[in-house]
């Protein structure tokens, strides 16, 4: 046996080990190092915001505290605004249901030569009454389910929003950390680098902000000009998905006013 072979077995025995504990802490891990992946990338978008308001007297924590207000603020106001925009057209298409039915009874009857009538078509939809009832008996059991995952969505986004704080307002000491056990060199490559994610990811995401007010400033004119409801809210949705979804946000964003005027008969 030659003398290096022993010395190769047990140093692929110690990479195949290592590369197993890694995978089973990686796979252990995952949801943890997601949720700090996203607050990473979150702390890199607020950080120039938070340091504008550092340089002018703010202290970090409360010029973080700010900003993350402020991006609340913001995603409640959209969020409301689709929200109540869904329910009002949700509540017209629900009190537009009996004539639109009565109008489908009778383009069928006067197309296929039949003769349902509204109690006939009530009478074949309760016979399907136990599917229904079984379908809101499933709905009952996984109410459960429902309540876990929204408690693990609120658990998660309260932890995404406790690290992003940590991570942005204390980033300059969080940096000397990490380059306090690199060589001189290896600081100066690593503080380049991150100057340049907090540019960019900054620059990037305050650009389409902006443009997405313009953007529903304009189209709010439009919306108004043409008589169609929920322009406001309308004008947001065109606005954010347009500039943050790439190519196509702008084909999204501008469906649902065509299909809003269409069913207001604009």
């Amino acid at each position: 046996m030659p003398s290096w072979l022993p010395r190769a077995m047990m140093l692929a025995l110690w990479i195949i080990t290592a590369f197993g504990i890694t995978l089973w802490l990686f796979l252990q891990l995952q949801n943890l190092i997601m949720l700090l992946l996203i607050s990473l990338f979150l702390a890199l978008a607020l950080e120039p915001a938070v340091n504008w308001l550092h340089r002018h007297r703010w202290p970090r924590g409360p010029a973080t505290g700010a900003v993350m207000l402020l991006v609340v603020a913001v995603s409640v106001v959209f969020f409301s605004m689709l929200g109540s925009m869904l329910i009002g057209q949700v509540l017209a298409l629900a009190s537009e249901v009996p004539s639109m039915a009565r109008a489908l009874l009778n383009w069928v009857n006067t197309t296929f030569g039949t003769s349902y009538s509204p109690t006939t078509l009530l009478n074949e939809i309760s016979s399907a009454s136990g599917l229904l009832e079984q379908y809101a008996s499933g709905i009952a059991n996984n109410l459960w389910g429902a309540g876990t995952t929204l408690l693990v969505l609120l658990f998660n986004g309260l932890a995404i929003a406790l690290f992003t704080f940590y991570l942005c307002a204390d980033g300059p000491r969080f940096r000397r950390v990490i380059c306090s056990v690199l060589p001189p060199r290896t600081q100066r490559e690593v503080l380049r680098a991150w100057e340049i994610a907090i540019a960019k990811t900054g620059g990037y995401l305050y650009s389409r902000a902006l443009l997405a007010l313009f953007c529903g400033v304009a189209h709010y004119v439009v919306l108004i000009a043409l008589d169609i409801p929920f322009a406001f809210a309308l004008a947001l949705w065109i606005g954010v998905l347009s500039q943050f979804i790439p190519t196509v946000g702008t084909y999204i964003g501008g469906a649902v006013p065509v299909l809003v005027a269409l069913m207001e008969g604009v």
